[in-house]
């Protein structure tokens, strides 16, 4: 289930998470002083499509799924 949930996210995020590095010539990383690297490391996290939720422990590799409705409600 755990590689059905991550390629899911995949499936949904991937497009959108694009990160850039500063590069100098040939991909070689640039020198830059003012450039910093962040490190993102998943614990848990919750998504759905097409009907089904997925609850996803990234640190275990464990994932469970579960019919899944939403129900979105405008706040005024």
């Amino acid at each position: 289930m755990y590689e059905k949930a991550a390629q899911v996210m995949e499936d949904l995020f991937a497009r959108d998470c694009q990160f850039a590095m500063a590069t100098a010539q040939d991909g070689i990383p640039s020198n830059d002083q003012h450039m910093c690297y962040l490190k993102i490391e998943l614990v848990d996290g919750f998504f759905y499509q097409d009907g089904m939720g997925y609850a996803i422990d990234f640190s275990k590799k464990t994932a469970r799924s579960f019919p899944f409705e939403y129900d979105i409600v405008p706040s005024l």
